[in-house]
Order: structure tokens, then C-alpha cells, then sequence
């Protein structure tokens, strides 16, 4: 909190989605996936849906934190800047010819400190919009320029979560954990499904199932995708127990309720 000792400040008033237009620029905070303290500034894409358009950037890497004793063993010089951990396939950062093991350490001529400001950073810059990287490989220098594109996951999570329908008794809903999804969660493992939409009601919500968390298994049974979620389920109604494991951001847990 910034408590600033002056008078006859611009306010930003809140705007009318009713009198939104395609192409508009909006800033959005809310709770995404149970991902607190979110904003996102993007461009509205289209308008009459569930849920607004916002498109935001998309580069495709997971990154991590440059530690100083992870720089020491990959033998760089500097702790400073982010490590590519995976590039995406296809993705801009494969195109402009970013790799693994890459250190970005500034973007557009700005240093980047840690994998938060870099996301934030991509995800509030329009698609389409040329950005350039100041990286190290093998501890030297190299400028790369990438057009970002699209974030994926944006358009498939507005898809999947009508498409991937769970049971109405077990009080949630689920989508295959894509790699885009998992890179915006912030997961390390790309299999498994995120659980979309939850019933506060349910028996599943009141055992501890939240938004925005990964089953890995149903009553020990692997769950990879959607497909084996349903089966897991249905084989689960027999002894009318759910015994999940579950993948948050803060720990790896089991939760058990039971269904009817």
C-alpha cells in the first residue's frame, strides 16, 4: 500500500462491459485457477461469451530462477536473469531460436530479475508485438528477436472446460493439463487434469478440492487425461469413495470425500 499526500489526481473510472467493442484495451484483476492477486492488461477479442476475450502474449518457455549454485554448475558467470528450462515446439521462442539452458537477462532493453516480472511482462504485450532478448549460451552474449503469438491457453480452457464434463455429483469440472496451462500454473509436469470450475457445496469443495489443482490420481489409479479421469471415476462409484491425489502451487496432498 502506496499512500501518496496530494490533491486533484486523474481517478480511472470503471468501465461499462455492456458498451465494450472488439479491439479495446482493458485491465483485468481477478482469480484465475485460484491464482490470487492476477492482472491482466490484454486486447478484447470477441464479446457474447461467458467470459471475456482478453488475449495475452505468448513467447513458450518455462523458466525458472537462476540460482546462484544452479548458475555454478551449468558454469555461468552471473546469477542474473531467468533459465530456460523447455521451449516449446513451434512456439515463438523456438523460432527465434531460443534453447534450453539460455539465460535471459534483459527484454527490450529492460533487466529481467526473476520468472514472474518475465511473464508478466510477455503476457501484457499484445500478440504480434516484435520483442527483443539479450541471452547467455555457453556464457556468451547473444541478442535473438521473437514475435509473440497467441497464448493458448487462453483459448483452450474457454473451450475445454465446457468440453470436459465431470460428473455433476462429484461438484467439479476438469480439463487436460496442457503445456501452456501448465506453464501458466506454474507446473513442472505437463500430464494430468486441472480442475476448471468447483461447487462450494460440494463434498469435493469441503474436502479441500480447489480451482486451479491437479489431480494426479483417483483411488491410486493414474490419471493422465480426461479419458482415464472418467474411468477412474466411474470405476471410483462402485465403493462410492474418492481418494485423490492433488498438485497445488504450495504442496502434493491426498483428499478423500465421498460420492452418491
Amino acid at each position: 500500500m502506496i499512500k501518496i499526500e496530494a490533491q486533484g489526481l486523474p481517478i480511472l473510472s470503471l468501465g461499462d462491459s455492456d458498451a465494450m467493442e472488439v479491439g479495446d484495451w482493458v485491465i483485468v484483476a481477478g482469480n484465475p485457477f485460484g491464482l490470487t492477486r492476477t492482472i491482466t492488461v490484454g486486447v478484447v477479442s470477441a464479446k457474447g461469451r461467458s467470459r471475456l476475450g482478453v488475449v495475452r502474449g505468448y513467447l513458450g518457455i518455462r523458466i525458472q530462477d537462476l540460482m546462484r549454485a544452479l548458475a555454478q554448475s551449468l558454469h555461468i558467470d552471473t546469477a542474473d536473469g531467468v533459465l530456460v528450462a523447455d521451449v516449446t515446439k513451434g512456439s515463438p521462442a523456438a523460432k527465434a531460436g531460443l534453447k534450453r539452458g539460455d539465460v535471459v537477462v534483459s527484454l527490450n532493453g529492460h533487466s529481467v530479475q526473476d520468472p514472474g516480472q518475465l511473464r508478466n511482462i510477455v503476457a501484457m504485450t499484445a500478440p504480434g508485438t516484435q520483442i527483443t532478448m539479450q541471452i547467455l549460451r555457453e556464457n556468451k552474449k547473444q541478442e535473438l528477436t521473437a514475435t509473440l503469438g497467441e497464448l493458448p491457453g487462453e483459448q483452450t480452457a474457454a473451450r475445454a472446460g465446457a468440453e470436459t464434463q465431470s460428473p455433476a455429483r462429484l461438484g467439479f469440472k476438469v480439463q487436460n493439463l496442457t503445456p501452456e496451462l501448465a506453464q501458466q500454473l506454474g507446473y513442472d509436469d505437463t500430464e494430468g487434469v486441472v480442475v476448471t470450475e468447483i461447487d462450494p457445496r460440494s463434498e469435493a469443495y469441503q474436502a479441500g478440492v480447489r480451482r486451479g489443482m491437479v489431480i494426479r490420481e483417483i483411488n491410486h489409479q493414474e490419471v493422465s487425461n480426461t479419458q482415464k479421469f472418467r474411468q477412474a471415476v466411474e470405476q471410483a462409484e462402485q465403493s462410492k469413495q474418492m481418494l485423490l491425489l492433488v498438485e497445488s502451487q504450495q504442496a502434493t496432498m491426498y483428499i478423500t470425500f465421498s460420492i452418491g
